[in-house]
């Protein structure tokens, strides 16, 4: 394998490429901003006042974002945005005061899903396209560190530190 630096984007932390390879989403401080790969110029930014966002994660269809925010210093939520319109769709709650937690965004393959794990042990997971909070479990690691669905949606696997994984049926 050969790497060829194409480009540098300056000033962001962290990144995501849409699944079509047409969009960049490239998180800085309180915002995500948007561009189109081929030219590299901006399209759109998504901002949270009083947020420092720390992760995007783009849904399998590339119609969503799904962002880790803290809010002002002090809590941990996670918000699903519709990419072409810029407006918030769900906002979850992650019930944790401590701000520097990890947090693991993944949607199931049809992207009727996102699941969203704290490093607290709490599993949240919506409906992405309505917002309906489906499932939350307390019985999980205390310290999660991963989170994946199988590839064809019916299984989940969840890691935690405590070196315990767990076998989800998606029904």
């Amino acid at each position: 394998m050969r790497l060829e630096r194409v480009y540098t984007f300056k000033g962001f932390h962290k990144a995501s490429v849409s699944p079509d390879n047409k969009l960049l989403a490239l998180v800085d401080g309180s915002r995500v901003d948007l561009f189109d790969a081929a030219s590299r110029r901006q399209v759109s930014s998504l901002e949270r006042q009083n947020s420092v966002i720390l992760t995007g994660q783009f849904s399998p269809d590339g119609r969503l974002i799904a962002i880790s925010y803290k809010e002002n210093q002090v809590s941990i939520k996670v918000a699903l945005y519709d990419v072409v319109t810029g407006k918030e769709k769900v906002k979850l709650p992650v019930a944790d005061d401590d701000w520097r937690r990890k947090v693991d965004l993944s949607f199931s393959p049809d992207g009727k899903f996102g699941i969203f794990s704290v490093e607290t042990g709490q599993l949240l997971t919506t409906e992405t396209h309505h917002g309906r909070g489906l499932f939350q479990d307390s019985e999980l690691p205390s310290q999660l560190s991963d989170i994946g669905f199988s590839p064809d949606g019916r299984w989940l696997l969840t890691g935690g530190n405590d070196r315990t994984v767990k076998l989800w049926r998606v029904s």
